[in-house]
């Protein structure tokens, strides 16, 4: 009998005989290209990315955009206000405290710092897919965002004495603290964000890259055994016509 040759033993290679080089171009017949099979493998592993948005989505991405800036506009003033009377004649004097930079000038490089960080942050969360991570992004630059409102009204019902202002209490005069209009306007702008959140929620996912085509399937390779069997038969055909032959 005839031996069975190399290719034929190895049900495993046609598969791979037929693979493209690395680096691109078409792989088995219908199959993805390396690139493909690449780009799908970073969508499910890194699970998205940022996108060139929609036109559709040009408005409420714009508006995120307006909410962070107008967030870290509004964080800069001073926030506290603090007023003076005078008990005897009724006179009074309102100042305010907790401008950003009115501080020394490594308090002041740090708060631009996190200014900038937070349209930056927003700015990517908005161009997110799926949008839900985009909005899982936004919610940790506004999570602090909304702390630092809490604190903020925390603070004004604490009892201020005139001893912190360095005013003797004989003195007669009696503060009252509260907050300046400009903090409204940042709890606006926090709320705008939320809300911005709750919308990129239940916004439609869209996925950040199109998956890779599923290659064609391929069918299951012969064993070993039946190949043999096979080519022992045509050996022994083989054989029977050469006999047949000679007669």
């Amino acid at each position: 009998a005839a031996a069975p040759s190399q290719a034929a033993v190895s049900p495993m290679a046609p598969p791979f005989a037929a693979g493209p080089p690395f680096g691109g171009g078409p792989s088995l017949a219908g199959g993805p290209s390396f690139a493909a099979a690449r780009q799908g493998w970073l969508t499910r592993t890194l699970g998205g990315g940022p996108v060139k948005p929609r036109l559709s989505e040009a408005g409420p991405l714009g508006l995120i955009l307006l909410a962070a800036i107008g967030t870290v506009a509004a964080f800069a003033p001073a926030w506290d206000s603090y007023t003076f009377t005078q008990a005897s004649t009724g006179a009074s004097q309102t100042i305010t405290l907790g401008n950003a930079f009115a501080n020394p000038g490594v308090v002041i490089a740090g708060n631009v710092a996190v200014m900038i960080a937070i349209v930056a942050v927003a700015a990517l969360a908005a161009l997110w897919r799926p949008a839900r991570q985009g909005a899982l992004l936004l919610a940790g630059a506004t999570v602090p965002l909304v702390a630092q409102a809490i604190s903020a009204l925390i603070q004004v019902k604490e009892p201020v004495t005139a001893a912190q202002f360095g005013i003797s209490s004989s003195a007669g005069v009696t503060i009252t603290s509260g907050v300046t209009p400009i903090f409204w306007v940042y709890c606006v702008f926090v709320i705008s964000l939320v809300v911005s959140c709750a919308w990129m929620l239940t916004a439609p996912q869209y996925p950040a890259m199109p998956a890779a085509p599923q290659p064609a399937e391929l069918g299951a390779p012969r064993p070993l055994q039946d190949i043999d069997s096979d080519d022992a038969e045509d050996g022994d055909d083989t054989e029977d016509d050469e006999e047949t032959t000679f007669a």
